[in-house]
């Protein structure tokens, strides 16, 4: 190994990470000169021993082609075309001198922080939607035109290494770094070369994606131009106006492009704070009624949802008055016959329209909405349960008896809630349903977009005649409750607020408000009771973190009132260590501070881990090629410390290192995008899943909250992981391992397990580029990932330990058992933390589990992966078992 190998960053060369990044990525918007750019292509011809060639400098990738066009009429003899100057085998020089200078982490640091985004960041909003221009215009049989981002994106790279003492051959290192410096598009052939001149203007949003309103997103010296909305490329018509503008009857055809004008079209009435007028409005339910064969019912205004909710509550002759509730009459009329027809005629287009749909940020703040407003009309009522209690034993009993017709419980709720609120008066089922009655214009918002999309675009077949109706029955209305005898309709909010994220938020005063004052008060998308919405966050008190709080509620103050107030202000008061796991159960991670600020008679909530005093342990990682073929060994060491459970049964956790890592996937969609840096605190990890016998142990511990079965599991075995087990259950596990050491333990988050589960590899399994059967326990009787051949399914767990580890010394995180983290479920990476914290929000009905299991196929295995369908939290499955982390 040479001895000048550097093995380290001093920190002030983590400065030059943006600083070269910066100056990369204003390199193609500057100007080329010509002059310059003319010797360095004669340079690279002379480099590669062809004759100098004829160089024409255009202004745009137009004035490219028309010059090609006319060079072609004119028979000109182009040669073949050369779609790289700057061959890989110059790259290949310099990345060699690279890795003969740098350590592995260095390396794998850079490609982290300098090639890898780059490299995303110019051809996801540059280059894709350009090259998607140019193919409208001129026809799959174009010439290529060159843009190397690979390249370019090394550029970056290698002059950071040079730059902190790696040496390259002068030759190979100023020809690659001179080229990228003055050329970005060009056309070569083996005696012409067309150089094209770079964009004069481009406009990227916040969130990294090509955006302009009313000019060009991007745009060159002769007025070629690409208008572009959030990442959407534009036709021009549209780009140069302001999206109020926008008329939908100037669109012919359909295309992605287009979708985004009735999202936006949508997205404009549905969020409406203006007053409805009344006319319309009552006209829009007139046609509704007539539509569905109901008689004309009386129309009833009211301001909001709120006062809706507060009169049915307090008036018993109001709620029997208005009779029976038509929500699902209006579903099975309109909804229904809408859906179920646009899915026949579109397929498995109707389900990419929803995922295009669901991904942009309007339909996550429509959702909110919905959801908020929901919450505080059920916030609203008064009635004590026993008002309902002989009939809720009756709803049990019901339900039991038709769990026990066969020996799998099988239910049919629509068919038990039907019954079940046929048994009561009008009132009494107009009470309890009245909520889910209420049809919030904004929560139709995805659907709306939908539909209107379908058929004005792709020229779908539906009841237009509903569909009309329908329309205006959502265009001129805040909300509605439509019921036999009555129709209610609610005005719209006189005010939606939302942060510069998109969030629903008020500091101090209300994120929702009707003109009648009711309010919903939130806190970046977290609906806050109005005692604390009321106050600005810089006046929020630190007893309120004493007061049963949800956790988003809790984490929330926590991070505004600060762990300085916190540490100050909690020492008055004596916290049980039961207190204090309430007070954190569900942010363990991103709180650790917070358990040094409550005191109580008992020992602290945390016993620091003395590094120094840990044993080492060594292992021998493997790695393969595409065929799962073993191709190197090697010997690493992790440092441990023990948990004894008592019994003889002892738990390992592993020291973690900290560090930073790309997490997600970058040529995946959906779940495992956008790919983002992540920062991760050290931290220790369980050497395994948690095993049937650890379980047993801690179970046999005093309760905290929640019963737990001491032999919950399907495979039964003591060193087999433990699976049958609800998230809540895991939970209970961590309180009372807790109570028991006196170290907090919870569930990863999504961030540290997958850190954990790549342990500094970047390849799709911590084992390289595929896995076998022999390495893992997943369904390999039908499937490969790469090049290796199949292999067997075993059908059941395995004992934890069975095959190698990785480089961190984890076992078991490519199948054999799912493993849950901490999150909540979100559908995506969009505005995720780039650090280790548990992500709130999103939905705590579903968890994310990480892995793969036992009968999972291998892409499941992946250590990006992050579900193979939607698990809920309270439901156990025989594939899902779990670890557990704790801090440094």
């Amino acid at each position: 190994m040479p001895q000048d190998l550097i093995t380290q960053l001093i920190p002030e060369q983590n400065i030059l990470f943006y600083l070269i990044q910066q100056k990369w990525l204003n390199v193609i918007k500057r100007p080329i000169k010509r002059g310059k750019a003319k010797e360095v292509i004669e340079e690279v011809y002379r480099y590669w021993e062809y004759a100098i060639p004829e160089i024409i400098i255009v202004d745009s990738p137009s004035t490219a082609y028309q010059t090609l066009l006319q060079k072609k009429k004119s028979k000109e003899s182009l040669g073949l075309q050369l779609y790289g100057l700057i061959d890989e085998r110059i790259g290949q020089k310099l990345q060699k001198q690279v890795q003969v200078k740098l350590k592995s982490n260095i390396r794998e640091e850079m490609e982290a922080r300098l090639r890898v985004p780059f490299w995303e960041q110019l051809y996801d909003q540059f280059w894709f939607p350009l090259e998607n221009k140019i193919q409208k215009q001129f026809g799959k049989k174009k010439p290529k035109i060159s843009f190397d981002l690979t390249q370019l994106s090394y550029a970056c790279y290698f002059e950071f290494a040079r730059q902190i003492g790696v040496k390259f051959k002068k030759e190979d290192y100023e020809i690659y770094i001179q080229f990228f410096e003055n050329i970005s598009l060009y056309l070569a052939f083996e005696n012409l070369v067309i150089i094209i001149e770079r964009p004069t203007e481009i406009n990227w949003n916040q969130a990294g994606k090509l955006h302009a309103e009313e000019k060009p997103a991007i745009k060159f010296r002769d007025s070629y131009s690409i208008y572009a909305y959030q990442g959407t490329v534009l036709p021009p018509k549209y780009g140069k106006l302001k999206l109020n503008q926008w008329a939908s009857k100037w669109l012919t055809k359909a295309g992605d492009s287009e979708l985004i004008l009735y999202i936006e079209k949508w997205r404009q009435i549905c969020f409406l704070t203006e007053r409805i007028n009344s006319g319309r409005a009552i006209q829009a339910v007139k046609k509704i009624y007539k539509l569905m064969d109901y008689p004309e019912p009386e129309i009833l205004l009211f301001d909001s949802p709120g006062a809706v909710i507060y009169k049915m509550d307090r008036e018993e002759k109001f709620s029997e008055n208005i009779g029976k509730s038509l929500a699902s009459e209006v579903w099975k009329n309109f909804w229904d016959v809408f859906l179920s027809s646009l899915e026949n005629q579109l397929d498995g287009i109707w389900l990419r329209l929803g995922d295009e749909i669901f991904k942009f940020p309007y339909f996550m703040q429509s959702s909110i909405i919905c959801k908020l407003l929901e919450t505080q009309m059920n916030f609203i009522w008064t009635y004590e349960e026993e008002d309902f209690k002989d009939e809720e034993e009756d709803f049990d009993e019901e339900i039991s008896l038709s769990s026990n017709d066969s020996n799998e419980m099988s239910v049919d709720w629509n068919k038990i809630v039907t019954g079940y609120l046929e048994r009561f008066s009008p009132r009494e089922s107009n009470r309890i349903s009245a909520v889910g009655d209420c049809n919030i214009v904004t929560g139709s918002f995805a659907r709306l977009s939908e539909i209107d999309f379908c058929i004005s675009e792709l020229r779908c077949t539906i009841d237009l005649q509903k569909w009309n109706a329908f329309e205006k029955l959502m265009t001129h209305c805040g909300s509605v409750w439509f019921y036999e005898n009555a129709c209610i309709i609610c005005d719209r909010p006189t005010e939606i607020s939302f942060d510069n994220k998109g969030r629903l938020h008020g500091e101090g005063s209300p994120a929702i408000q009707f003109a009648d004052g009711f309010s919903v008060y939130a806190f970046e998308n977290v609906r806050l009771p109005e005692k604390y919405g009321k106050v600005h966050p810089s006046q929020w008190e630190t007893q309120w973190l004493l007061e049963g709080n949800y956790a988003d509620i809790t984490q929330i103050l926590i991070e505004n009132i600060g762990y300085e107030r916190i540490n100050c202000e909690l020492n008055e008061y004596s916290l049980t260590p039961q207190d204090q796991y309430e007070l954190l159960r569900t942010n363990l991670y991103d709180k650790v501070d917070l358990s040094n600020s409550v005191t109580s008679s008992q020992e602290p909530a945390i016993n620091y881990i003395n590094l120094k005093s840990l044993l080492s342990y060594e292992f021998e990682v493997v790695t393969v090629n595409f065929k799962g073929e073993i191709i190197a060994t090697e010997k690493k060491q992790a440092q441990v410390f023990t948990e004894d459970l008592g019994n003889n049964i002892s738990l390992e956790m592993v020291a973690i290192p900290g560090g930073e890592f790309l997490m997600g996937t970058a040529d995946s969609g959906g779940e495992e995008n956008p790919q983002h840096l992540v920062k991760v605190s050290p931290f220790f990890l369980s050497k395994y899943p948690i095993t049937q016998a650890q379980w047993r142990a801690v179970a046999s511990l005093p309760k905290v909250r929640l019963d737990l079965d001491l032999e919950p599991s399907h495979f039964q075995g003591n060193n087999r992981p433990v699976e049958n087990i609800t998230k809540q259950e895991t939970i209970e596990f961590c309180a009372r391992l807790w109570q028991y050491t006196g170290r907090l333990y919870s569930l990863p988050t999504e961030a540290q397990w997958e850190y954990a589960c790549r342990a500094n590899t970047t390849t799709p399994f911590y084992f390289g580029e595929t896995i076998t059967t022999d390495l893992a326990n997943y369904n390999g009787e039908k499937y490969s990932y790469k090049d290796e051949p199949v292999g067997i399914f075993r059908q059941e767990t395995l004992p934890v330990g069975s095959f190698p580890p990785n480089a961190f010394g984890l076992f078991d995180l490519h199948g054999n058992v799912f493993e849950f983290c901490a999150d909540n479920w979100h559908h995506d990476y969009q505005d995720a933390h780039n650090d280790d914290k548990s992500r709130i929000g999103g939905s705590d009905e579903y968890v994310p589990i990480r892995g793969g299991g036992w009968k999972s196929n291998v892409f499941r295995c992946r250590s990006a992966n992050r579900n193979d369908e939607f698990r809920k939290c309270d439901i156990r499955y025989s594939d899902v078992g779990f670890r557990i982390a704790s801090f440094m």
